[in-house]
């Protein structure tokens, strides 16, 4: 082969590879897929196993995740039921809400009840389902190192990881995490998160996403008093 039409079959080569998307585009991308969701709801699924002293509890927790976006403002509810595991036989009632300006847990066990105004979602449990909101909660809590292009099942994912530093010597919950987001859609699949490089302590997913939910607006109001008990 002429070495003119072997330059030539290289560049071609060069040319028709794909580009690895940078942290900023697929962050751009994600936002961008996301503004044009207003309504769906999803599975939502928590496995985790936090340290208690020198042991760890298994917990799992299933529930729902439902998101509306009205005349520009999101808003968005996790609730979910918490299983400890045997020989426990409690559970806890747990719900996040986003009401458009400010973010409330409420949690409930064994009739006791507890609600807080939080600022740090993803530390607080309370994960938002995609877009801007969930980026926004990556970054609060660490900083995106870089990003892969994958697959979950027929759906194109950006795969986001990131690391959390120490603030004023105080260890974080967790060190590292992993995002997997819906290209298509900006919507969340899974997020797992690292006490230590390699030990995984928590792990959300959500599956089964509907986009075309029946969804009472009213479901994502916070009480005065609600709002007063958490403040």
């Amino acid at each position: 082969m002429p070495r003119w039409m072997a330059l030539t079959a290289a560049a071609f080569m060069l040319c028709s590879v794909s580009r690895a998307a940078t942290v900023e585009e697929a962050e751009a991308k994600i936002r961008e897929a996301w503004n044009k969701e207003d309504l769906f709801s999803a599975v939502l699924r928590v496995e985790a196993m936090p340290a208690t002293g020198s042991r760890r509890i298994a917990l799992q927790a299933d529930g729902n995740t439902y998101f509306q976006r009205a005349e520009g403002v999101e808003r968005y509810r996790n609730v979910l039921r918490v299983q400890y595991p045997e020989p426990m036989k409690a559970g806890m009632a747990h719900e996040a809400v986003f009401n458009g300006t400010a973010l409330y847990v409420f949690n409930e066990s064994l009739g006791n009840e507890r609600s807080e105004k939080v600022e740090h979602a993803i530390a607080s449990g309370a994960v938002p389902p995609g877009g801007g909101q969930l980026l926004d909660a990556l970054h609060d809590a660490g900083q995106i190192t870089a990003v892969a292009e994958s697959a979950v099942g027929e759906s194109k994912v950006y795969v986001l990881e990131g690391n959390v530093p120490e603030s004023d010597g105080e260890t974080p919950m967790f060190s590292r995490f992993v995002a997997t987001i819906d290209q298509e859609t900006g919507a969340l699949h899974k997020l797992e998160l690292f006490e230590r490089p390699q030990v995984k302590t928590a792990t959300i997913t959500l599956k089964d996403f509907d986009f075309s939910p029946s969804i009472d607006p009213a479901s994502f109001d916070v009480s005065a008093a609600e709002t007063e008990a958490a403040n």
